[in-house]
């Protein structure tokens, strides 16, 4: 018997922009590049991959909620889990336009080691918060802890350095778009870089401004990610107008 039909539509929204992430990912993936460039491309794609991976997973647990399973042994281990996705999905994300404005691959091994620091940080956050229980939310389940989690000097630095380092590369990616003269590269940048900022700076401003608990944020949040998903898909599959108007635009 349906317990709640909210987080239902929690599930529908995951489950949309998840298969939107797959599909950017896939078409990543499809890429022919050359040399050095293949692993930041692959590396591109697994952060769509991820990012599919992890709405499917809170999609999962929207449907749980909806018929009132709160498991709390099962929800620390896939909360566990989805931190160590979320982390390799960002050591992608930034090696990549890392690498995109450098050249360079010396910063995979360091960033590796940065996300991996943040995960054992975060896992250490929720152990000392004492995890007591699961509550069913507006959209979805939410895991309920002895102590206040957002009362820890450490979650808003935490925040920070795990969505900073995207939002600045995506502006630094950004700024290549003034380098170019090619105008598909410089569209391919520039939407991308854009959109990816957009994404990351409206995810900072929430935590900064402390509403990312808010009823109303997670259907924004979500259509904020799935507008930037097809914002670059179409950043590597231009549609004819769009193409025509590069053709014109061309040298020659």
């Amino acid at each position: 018997m349906l317990y709640d039909p909210w987080p239902l539509a929690g599930a529908c929204m995951s489950v949309v922009t998840s298969v939107a992430f797959a599909c950017v990912g896939r078409v990543v993936e499809r890429r022919t590049v050359e040399n050095a460039g293949r692993v930041a491309n692959a590396l591109f794609a697994t952060w769509w991959y991820c990012l599919a991976g992890l709405g499917f997973t809170s999609a999962g647990f929207a449907i749980a909620a909806a018929f009132g399973a709160a498991d709390l042994a099962l929800h620390i281990v896939l909360l566990n889990a989805a931190l160590v996705v979320l982390c390799v999905a960002l050591w992608a994300l930034v090696y990549y336009f890392a690498y995109i404005f450098s050249g360079s691959t010396r910063s995979l091994v360091p960033l590796a080691l940065f996300y991996a620091a943040l995960y054992l940080l975060f896992t250490y956050l929720i152990a000392a918060a004492q995890p007591v229980g699961v509550e069913v939310a507006r959209w979805g389940s939410k895991i309920v802890y002895a102590h206040d989690l957002s009362a820890s000097p450490l979650v808003r630095p935490l925040g920070l350095a795990l969505l900073g380092p995207p939002a600045i590369g995506a502006v630094a990616y950004f700024s290549l778009y003034f380098k170019v003269d090619d105008p598909v590269q410089r569209y391919r940048i520039g939407v991308i870089g854009g959109s990816i900022a957009v994404w990351f700076g409206s995810s900072i401003a929430a935590s900064i401004a402390g509403v990312n608990d808010e009823a109303w944020w997670r259907p924004v949040s979500s259509g904020i990610s799935g507008v930037a998903a097809v914002f670059v898909l179409m950043a590597y599959r231009p549609p004819a107008w769009i193409r025509a108007r590069l053709a014109d635009a061309a040298p020659g």
